[in-house]
């Protein structure tokens, strides 16, 4: 950008592809500018920013009223000496001035020069004062402060050459091509309208309901009417939305032990207290909650079928035991199946939701392992008594699914395209557990101790070895190999050298280099 132009309170120059207007004015008395005494006043624009030139000035001039070089009052130099020193068009000036009006920071009249607003305070401060940051924080809620004190949820990760990672589904298999068909008919189709507006039902698109419905009844074995049914997005909103529902300062959730972070944590922020029941070989041990009934528990969070991290299926007994004591406690079961539509071998145990002869279960279906995680799609199954209250708990706090996406989804289902693609992925997942399994046994042989094969994306294993979890994360790393250790799982005391094998996202060949470099490194 070329540099001319001046005149008596003005210099400008280029710096690196910017013009830079120095507005001098160190002339006390008088009108306009010399007003002020303050020799330097930056203006940067440049012509290689996506921002309008309009705008750019604008914003400059706004920053220069709101840090109080131009004061309440104060002329501001004519459109025609900005544009000669900016080395812009007048109309650009002039719409940054029109722009800064109709906001209110500047105000001019026929025939008369262009001033601050009176009503702009004299300065603003560029962020909270020191004095003040503390008092700032200590206004904020209880649930804000013990939530702003946790770390975050999730992290990024680093990308290794073969990742265990629990979390990943098969990425090159999810069914995403006939997904985005459905989505292209619905928005084609003549529901479109209906698509654009507001979303009437709170529970969510009735027709997904109905095949979420029908799925389930076919494929667990619960009944349950769609009126019972919310969607949601994701397991963090169902989450939510229990803990604000069943959960105040003083209350008691009980969770496994080891247990998904965020769960312990959600529950938490609500003021609620913790109580961790340890999970064997066949889950969660539920002895102790049977013996002290008077103990005021509002909620027992669990996942039966494939127990995270650790694996293990909560049996039979157990199960009808949990249920028992939920109808004569008053407290709920929370029934997170996050993974159980993959199984092998062992014939699937009934959901705790089947058996559930009291309407004590809420129940939480997701669609992130099923299909894809970025589908952000889940389900609740409640009580009956309770869905009106859900509904509008969802509504105060959050938006719903989009449309689309419910509409997509519910055909995407009634299809048989949901049975179809599970079905598909079943035979890929078994078969990578099954290379997992001989993997581990071909190279650790009686060094390694496994469960949670029966089911799930995901194995547990125990290596028997003198290095620490550290040591074996990082010297894998250093291997190309991601794997995830057990332990901040834990809440209390954490076992060494357990870990979270995840098999979706590897293809065969992967798996087998990647147990044995583990070996080279464990061993």
């Amino acid at each position: 950008m070329t540099v001319c132009g001046r005149f008596p309170f003005c210099n400008s120059y280029k710096w690196f592809g910017e013009t830079v207007l120095e507005l001098g004015m160190n002339k006390p008395g008088g009108g306009g500018l010399r007003n002020y005494n303050v020799p330097n006043l930056p203006v940067v624009i440049s012509r290689q920013s996506r921002v309008a030139l309009p705008q750019q000035v604008g914003d400059e001039l706004k920053r220069l009223i709101l840090e109080g070089y131009f004061r309440p009052g104060s002329v501001l130099p004519s459109s025609r000496a900005l544009c000669d020193a900016l080395k812009v068009g007048r109309s650009t000036i002039i719409e940054a001035f029109e722009q800064l009006k109709s906001e209110g920071y500047l105000v001019a009249s026929a025939g008369s020069a262009t001033r601050v607003s009176e009503n702009i305070p004299s300065a603003m401060p560029e962020a909270p004062l020191p004095d003040t940051h503390e008092l700032r924080l200590n206004s904020l809620s209880d649930y804000a402060n013990r939530v702003h004190k946790e770390a975050l949820l999730y992290e990024r990760t680093v990308e290794p050459e073969i990742p265990f990672y629990c979390w990943r589904i098969a990425r090159d298999a999810t069914p995403l091509r006939e997904f985005k068909q459905l989505m292209s008919r619905f928005s084609l189709s003549a529901e479109q309208e209906m698509l654009l507006d507001y979303q009437e039902d709170p529970l969510g698109h009735r027709p997904l309901r109905d095949a979420i419905s029908k799925y389930l009844e076919k494929s667990k074995g619960i009944k349950a009417d769609p009126q019972q049914i919310l969607i949601v997005t994701g397991l963090p909103q169902a989450l939510n939305l229990i803990s604000r529902i069943h959960l105040e300062r003083g209350d008691l959730a009980v969770v496994e032990e080891p247990c998904y972070p965020p769960v312990r944590k959600g529950f938490e922020s609500e003021g609620a207290s913790t109580v961790s029941l340890r999970v064997d070989a066949e889950g969660l041990t539920v002895d102790n909650l049977l013996r002290a009934p008077s103990l005021r528990v509002r909620l027992v969070y669990l996942t039966p079928t494939h127990q995270f991290p650790t694996g293990s299926r909560l049996s039979l007994a157990r199960r009808l035991n949990l249920l028992t004591w939920a109808g004569t406690s008053g407290a709920f079961i929370v029934e997170d199946e996050h993974d159980s539509e993959f199984t092998y071998g062992a014939n699937p145990m009934p959901a705790l939701k089947a058996l559930d002869k009291l309407d004590s279960v809420i129940y939480i279906g997701n669609f992130a392992k099923v299909m894809f995680p970025s589908l952000s799609v889940a389900y609740m199954v409640l009580p009956r008594d309770l869905t009106g209250v859900y509904a509008k708990v969802r509504q105060y706090g959050s938006d719903a699914v989009p449309l689309p996406i419910q509409c997509a989804l519910a055909d995407f289902i009634q299809r048989g395209l949901l049975r179809k693609h599970i079905r598909r992925m079943q035979g890929i997942y078994e078969a990578r557990r099954d290379v997992l399994l001989a993997s581990l046994s071909w190279y650790f042989g009686d060094k390694v101790q496994i469960r949670g094969e029966h089911a799930g994306l995901h194995l547990y294993v125990r290596f028997e070895t003198t290095l620490s979890d550290a040591e074996i994360v990082d010297r894998a790393l250093q291997a190309g190999v991601g794997i995830t250790p057990i332990a901040p799982y834990y809440a209390g005391l954490a076992p060494q050298s357990e870990f979270v094998l995840g098999f979706a996202d590897l293809e065969t060949a992967e798996i087998r280099e990647g147990i044995r470099r583990l070996a080279e490194i464990i061993l």
